[in-house]
């Protein structure tokens, strides 16, 4: 399991790769402004957990990441501008749909579809024509998020059979197997018992050996455990921003330290 790194290796690391960076991205549902001049640098291969109370602006900000907010009617942006690897995500000539290919979501809640367990896991590699042998990928996909061994002897089963657990996890199968290679996180966890998120926390880690993972969270428990970076928002607004140990440890803002300290939440 990775763990997160020293101060010094990880500003450096953050310095010399950032797989998505937000300038001054402001962010609007009909006349009101959810996200305002966000400027974000999100290290690639870490996990960077954003943070804050409830209606701040979190999961305003991950939908924006990946062009999936303007799926939702009057939502858009207003300026600012999303770079992944120097390319504009909202530029003329990206398309939405090769954005949201190369930045997948999981979703709060499981969400798998009426379909089986197999099917599931292949769905979005085979609408993008990524299949190339059906058992081997989906051994592959399953493998990747520790659901094989569970579920290698049903896989013409129903997904509505599997727990909300072992749902998430599929869930998560089906986004790798588009092949992102930044995956976002909208509280993951929230809808699991213990020892799923556990389970998924574990996967956390594991998975920033390949991919960027960008996570919404209201657990400061959790956050400690998997994040390298942390993004704190307040009324919309980027507050602070740093590693894990400046934000959730030794945090100099007093909105942040009263929110980590649960003064506020």
């Amino acid at each position: 399991m990775n763990m997160p790194l020293p101060h010094a290796a990880l500003l450096q690391h953050a310095r010399e790769a950032i797989a998505l960076e937000t300038r001054s991205l402001t962010l609007a549902y009909g006349n009101a402004v959810r996200v305002r001049s966000a400027s974000i640098s999100f290290p690639r291969n870490r996990v960077t957990a954003i943070m804050g109370p409830s209606g701040c602006g979190k999961s305003t900000l991950l939908r924006g990441l990946n062009r999936t907010l303007e799926l939702i009617p009057g939502a858009r942006l207003l300026s600012g501008e999303v770079l992944m690897d120097d390319e504009e995500v909202y530029g003329p000539h990206t398309s939405a749909s090769s954005v949201r290919k190369r930045i997948g979501m999981l979703q709060q809640r499981p969400t798998p579809f009426p379909m089986s367990i197999a099917e599931n896991a292949l769905f979005g590699a085979r609408y993008h024509g990524f299949v190339r042998d059906r058992t081997s990928d989906v051994r592959h996909y399953l493998t990747q998020v520790g659901l094989w061994n569970e579920v290698s002897n049903r896989l013409d089963a129903s997904a509505y059979t599997l727990s909300g657990g072992q749902q998430q996890r599929l869930c998560l199968a089906r986004t790798l197997a588009v092949r992102p290679s930044i995956v976002l996180m909208d509280e993951p966890c929230s809808a699991l018992d213990p020892h799923a998120t556990a389970v998924i926390e574990r996967l956390i880690r594991e998975l920033t050996s390949e991919y960027t993972i960008v996570v919404v969270t209201h657990n400061i428990a959790q956050a400690r455990r998997i994040a390298d970076h942390c993004v704190f928002m307040l009324d919309g607004q980027v507050i602070a921003a740093g590693t894990r140990d400046e934000i959730l440890i030794n945090p100099r803002h007093s909105t942040v330290r009263d929110f980590v300290t649960g003064q506020i939440g």
